[in-house]
């Protein structure tokens, strides 16, 4: 056990200095000597040392055999995103869990902790854990280091980070070994690095890893996987401009959502199908897709904003104003209490202020906050279609120098047409 190792974690942790520890228990060297593990003092120096820093050690136990059982098991719920048993586990190890834990189980610990904030949605709580493993690094063992990889690399995927995320995918690919682990953990990385590939317009990778996954998920009869996956590859199979293929995906996952009853996915599933017929020009379709979708979600969530907004871009392309103001007129209320800066939120009151309200209002909403928001999360589908309508509507009234200017961000941003 790195016994002085932890003993100077908990004291850096505290900002606490040598002298201050030391005090009346040891020499400053002598601390120096156990903190590097460059000696053992007797228990009774280690206990006072340890409460000089905030912590009782004669209180602690580790039960060590206990927690790795519990570790192990860990793994199982972690893979497969299952809340209830992730969280169970967690408790458990909590309290299990000592500053005197033999380093390789706190480090193991730590690491799989990370997948589990991502699960119970605590990230705010990984700091700690990346903090910890940051010190003991050079002590991460070979199967640690490809869980700490690719966890590291979920991490910065939720937040996001998408080039970080990619380092510590690629990272983990480099790591894993089917003689140590279970194949589906190579199928989750795939999968996982695929939606970063996605984010990063690496479309045909993105793709390559996507059914990699997918061929390893149906091998082992794991269909709620193979339904996320079938997602995936429908997304990026359409920006490469297979729009026919696409659909056919986002089908074969709305068959296994079917079978689970799976009604969130559902929802996304059919938004994707109706941005697909909108590709193909097919808006009767579309708006059939759209309105499936508006059934399965929940009319608070944001989710349901983004649907609504694009069944009212629809509308309006259809010259269903009648509708376009229905569906604005009923939503306002409850997206007064959405998020102001959330883009779907945006989104809906640009449409509003566009067909609602006169010129001048929505002209400024637009130039002063709905595009840049837009630039600044590089959210170029959305950029595309509402450059495009507004190009249209000046072109229509004459005014040619601002539909040119917004037929130039549409050229500017052509990575896919979508009407």
């Amino acid at each position: 056990m790195d016994i002085g190792k932890l003993l100077k974690f908990h004291r850096l942790e505290r900002k606490m200095t040598q002298e201050e520890v030391a005090e009346s228990i040891v020499s400053v060297s002598y601390l120096s000597r156990i903190e590097n593990n460059k000696t053992t003092a007797d228990q009774d120096t280690i206990a006072l040392l340890f409460n000089r820093v905030g912590i009782n050690f004669n209180e602690l136990q580790s039960e060590d055999n206990t927690i790795q059982q519990l570790l192990t098991a860990w793994e199982q719920p972690l893979l497969h995103n299952q809340i209830d048993e992730c969280r169970k586990l967690y408790e458990q190890l909590n309290k299990l869990m000592s500053p005197i834990t033999r380093t390789e189980l706190l480090i193991e610990f730590h690491v799989k902790r990370i997948r589990a904030c991502i699960i119970l949605k605590k990230i705010d709580e990984v700091e700690g854990s990346l903090n910890f493993l940051k010190y003991f690094y050079e002590k991460i063992n070979v199967r640690s280091r490809f869980y700490y990889y690719k966890h590291l690399g979920n991490y910065y995927s939720v937040l996001r980070e998408n080039d970080q995320a990619k380092i510590y995918f690629e990272k983990a690919l480099t790591e894993y070994s089917d003689r140590i682990f279970h194949v589906l953990e190579k199928a989750d990385l795939y999968y996982l690095y695929s939606l970063v590939l996605d984010r990063v317009q690496d479309d045909s990778l993105s793709l390559s890893y996507a059914n990699k996954s997918l061929d390893i998920f149906r091998q082992h009869y794991k269909l709620e996987k193979c339904m996320r996956i079938h997602i995936q590859i429908g997304i990026s199979t359409s920006k490469m401009g297979n729009i026919s293929i696409a659909i056919e995906e986002f089908k074969n996952a709305r068959l296994l959502a079917l079978e689970y009853e799976d009604s969130i996915n559902l929802g996304i599933i059919e938004h994707n199908i109706a941005s697909m017929y909108l590709i193909k020009r097919d808006n009767p379709k579309a708006i059939k897709h759209l309105l499936k979708a508006l059934q399965y979600k929940d009319t608070q969530s944001m989710s349901y904003i983004t649907s609504l907004n694009l069944l009212i871009y629809i509308y309006y392309r259809e010259q269903e104003l009648n509708e376009c103001q229905r569906l604005l007129r009923e939503n306002t209320k409850s997206v007064l209490n959405l998020p102001k800066m959330n883009i779907a939120t945006m989104e809906f009151w640009f449409l509003y202020y566009f067909i609602e309200e006169d010129e001048e209002k929505w002209e400024v909403f637009a130039k002063e906050k709905f595009f840049p928001q837009l630039k600044k999360m590089k959210l170029i589908i959305q950029i595309q279609r509402y450059a495009n309508l507004l190009g249209e509507y000046y072109q229509a009234k004459g005014a040619h120098k601002k539909a040119s200017i917004c037929y130039k961000l549409v050229i500017d941003n052509n990575y896919i047409s979508l009407y």
